[in-house]
């Protein structure tokens, strides 16, 4: 069987301005003649804002959720496809459990995203000493780039199928998801 990825390239491509978007065309047969990708990635979306009262949509879920749902309805075995919906909803409402915070703008301060940025800038200069001198030489503040990298997981930064993989890196580990971080080390 076939794994139709027409709506899921919709999905990214509706916010992408990417080279390989511009040649996204769909039909409107195609369009009617299945549910498409992204109606699953609103219902996800509506749903998860529906469970979770005190947060609401916020710019970038969607782009967050994309590969979630992605490697989900992707899967070779066209039996768990049948599921990607359910399983893309319960690993991303864990994820916003973790992340939430960087979107809440009362926790700025100690635990929002500002703090994440100078969280990230620390590791950067651990890890890529070299890295992080040339950015501080050329006076290019983690509000430059880190913000968009923390809030949407580097998503915006990769094409499908290589950005799933950039949650697992031991440099983004511990900005991303401080609470599992704590958890493993303790």
């Amino acid at each position: 069987m076939a794994t139709d990825i027409t709506g899921a390239k919709k999905l990214l491509c509706e916010n992408k301005k990417h080279p390989l978007c511009s040649s996204y065309e769909e039909s409107d047969s195609e369009c009617h003649s299945q549910e498409a990708h992204w109606e699953v990635a609103q219902r996800i979306i509506f749903i998860y804002c529906k469970v979770n009262q005190r947060s609401s949509y916020v710019q970038g879920m969607n782009e967050v959720l994309g590969p979630i749902y992605y490697l989900f309805a992707n899967d070779p075995d066209p039996e768990w496809q049948m599921y990607a919906e359910a399983d893309a909803f319960y690993c991303f409402n864990n994820l916003m459990a973790e992340i939430q915070s960087n979107f809440i703008r009362t926790f700025d301060q100690d635990m929002g995203i500002g703090s994440k940025m100078e969280q990230m800038f620390s590791l950067l200069a651990e890890f890529d000493p070299k890295l992080a001198h040339h950015l501080s030489y050329l006076h290019l503040e983690p509000t430059h780039f880190a913000f968009r990298w923390i809030t949407v997981l580097l998503v915006r930064e990769f094409l499908l199928p290589g950005t799933p993989c950039c949650f697992c890196y031991k440099i983004n580990f511990p900005v991303l998801f401080p609470s599992l971080f704590a958890r493993k080390v303790a």
